[in-house]
């Protein structure tokens, strides 16, 4: 910053303090023609030193006259009026040409200030700059930092459609009207931060291209226009707040926005595009939001949502951590592309357009919705009221690797970290993924139980009987493993999931019942079937009173050579035991003693596999009543 010499002519009337520049006077105290003698000896290009002066509104004109050059333009080189008030109207100052810097640090203009088209060629350091009225920088070109910081404004302060080559610092500027920005192009970065504007921020179609901040910035009385922004650094807006509505579309943020603590009174309007992340940390929506953005990240890490609000998204993952739904709150991916100026959407070209949720922890979901989102990813340990989150249309969770011992199944990604935590063994840590960073924060069996079991429930209440399948499979996995089961128990879960995958895997279960027929027919032609079947006897057995006729059926006999047992004979006939066994009817044959038990064993086993091979079968075709 440019820092003016301090070396002047102070005016001689008791208690001005301006700077004097003929007969030891102020312009202010000059007398008409005196005044008129000084712009006369003024050029095109003087450097003008006012300091502490105070001037009418009408001198602007007659001073525009005097440095007027050989094209009609106003020249001055550099200007100095810091400390100096304009009284009276509207000060004219448009189409200036300042070769110089300008300074007007504590400036006070009762009326408007129009610097409208003006060129300034260096800085204009204006700290606590006070214009009631209201002061239009529209279409000005400035080579060097605008420095407002501190400023007070009336009903406008206009930067609009301007050209800003240096620094533009609006530090703790307030504005009882609204501030434009609209259509113009910063070079260098622009920090607008703790300002207090009454009615409206309008950044429209402005071209940051640098780092922008709007940290702390109150619109209290307003909306905040972004549409058509374009930001090429980062873009802070940490603790903005606004009262009414955010018109974000065709808003375009190539490396990021950050909305940390922000607070957002009204709506939002309109699609934006971010290349980077968009960090919404803790920011408060108090009204309800339709939020449509484009980027490769979304942070709602304690975000407040306080009315019905909807987040459409592409192209994104998703953290929801310690966020809070005080009303329905739906977060869903578009399948199709954006329209309107946010349609352009070739940067992401490369990228997949799914949404994929990163964490629900801290989470309480039963106000929450998810249609069509990517959850291979997503932590859900820590999240309440899991079994009632809303998953509408296509979801998908991890899938276990493939394997001999394993079902090709839907799985919580933090059942991959469990299974791929480095205590366990390399058998079983195979195909599950690299092992967590932090072992101590992957979730107990215990709490993934109690995930897995909550997200079934809530497809369950969803009539979605197919759909909680997995669930039910991983809830059963957990409770399986874990360790404070009783022996008893623990076997009959290992039983349950080796016989038919806790009633889910048909295949599985008609599997072990075509080896259990199987083994029952070999079974039953090697030592159930008798030589030949029984015939009954008539004898006649004397008792104390004669004899008494007797019907008599002798035992069952096998003495067949071994393997003379197996033929074509011997196999329709144990295959008819077999299958009457299955339904718990008995088939009429006579069999040896030994094949007597492996029939009553086969009725009662062969059943209950058929019976879990018709449950897994149900389940996944069952439709929701």
């Amino acid at each position: 910053m440019i820092t003016p010499p301090q070396a002047r002519v102070v005016c001689a009337v008791t208690d001005c303090g301006g700077t004097g520049v003929l007969d030891g006077r102020c312009p202010g105290h000059l007398t008409e023609d005196r005044l008129t003698d000084w712009l006369a000896s003024l050029t095109p290009g003087t450097d003008l030193d006012l300091r502490e002066c105070r001037l009418s509104a009408e001198v602007f004109p007659r001073l525009r006259a005097a440095v007027r050059d050989e094209h009609g333009i106003p020249r001055i080189g550099r200007l100095q009026f810091q400390g100096g008030t304009v009284t009276g109207g509207r000060a004219d100052l448009f189409g200036f040409h300042f070769a110089g810097p300008v300074f007007l640090g504590q400036a006070t203009f009762e009326a408007f200030v129009d610097f409208a088209g003006t060129r300034f060629g260096g800085d204009v350091h204006a700290p606590s700059l006070t214009a009631p009225g209201g002061i239009d920088f529209g279409g000005t070109e400035i080579e060097g930092t605008l420095y407002l910081e501190g400023g007070t404004f009336g009903h406008y302060l206009g930067l609009a459609g301007g050209r800003y080559h240096g620094e533009v610092q609006l530090r703790r500027v307030e504005v009882e009207g609204g501030l434009s920005f609209s259509g113009s192009t910063v070079d260098a970065t622009a920090t607008l931060s703790e300002m207090r504007i009454t009615e409206r921020l309008d950044l429209s179609g402005t071209d940051f291209r640098q780092y922008v901040s709007l940290n702390d910035t109150t619109v209290a009385d307003g909306p905040t226009d972004l549409s058509r922004c374009r930001v090429t650094g980062p873009a802070v807006l940490d603790g903005l707040r606004v009262a009414q509505d955010v018109n974000l579309d065709g808003a375009v943020f190539e490396a990021g926005a950050r909305f940390i603590g922000a607070d957002f009174g009204g709506e939002f309007v309109g699609v934006a595009r971010l290349h980077a992340a968009a960090d919404f940390t803790r920011a408060a929506f108090r009204a309800p939001a339709g939020l449509s953005l484009c980027a490769p990240e979304v942070l709602f890490k304690g975000a407040r949502f306080e009315e019905k609000s909807t987040v459409v998204l592409r192209y994104t993952t998703v953290d929801l951590t310690d966020a809070v739904f005080l009303q329905p709150v739906a977060v869903s991916a578009r399948s199709s592309p954006f329209e309107g100026d946010a349609a352009d959407e070739s940067a992401f070209a490369a990228l997949d357009p799914a949404v994929r949720i990163l964490s629900l922890r801290g989470v309480d979901a039963a106000m929450l919705s998810l249609a069509h989102t990517d959850l291979s990813e997503c932590r859900f340990a820590g999240s309440f009221h899991l079994d009632q989150v809303h998953l509408e249309g296509r979801w998908i969770l991890a899938y276990s690797p493939p394997g001999l011992r394993r079902t090709r199944r839907q799985v919580l990604a933090e059942e991959r970290l469990w299974r791929a935590w480095p205590g366990r063994s390399a058998r079983a840590r195979a195909g599950w993924g690299e092992p967590p960073q932090a072992p101590e924060d992957t979730p107990g069996l215990a709490t993934l139980t109690t995930v897995y079991r909550q997200l079934r429930k809530a497809r369950e209440d969803a009539k979605d009987e197919p759909g909680a399948a997995d669930l039910y499979y991983g809830e059963m996995e957990m409770r399986r493993h874990g360790q404070t089961r009783r022996r008893a128990e623990r076997w009959l879960l290992d039983a349950y999931w080796l016989l038919s995958g806790y009633g889910l895997r048909a295949s599985r279960a008609l599997g072990w019942l075509a080896l259990a027929m199987f083994t029952t027919i070999v079974l039953i032609m090697g030592f159930g079937l008798p030589d030949e079947t029984p015939r009954q006897e008539i004898r006649r057995v004397a008792s104390g009173s004669g004899t008494v006729t007797v019907l008599d059926k002798p035992d069952p006999r096998l003495t067949k050579p071994f393997a003379d047992r197996f033929t074509g004979k011997r196999f329709d006939k144990a295959l008819s035991v077999t299958l009457n066994s299955v339904v718990f009817r008995t088939s009429g044959q006579d069999l040896t003693t030994a094949g007597g038990y492996v029939e009553m064993v086969s009725r009662f086993t062969e059943p209950v596999l058929m019976g879990l091979a018709a449950l897994a079968i149900r389940g996944r075709l069952k439709r929701g009543s």
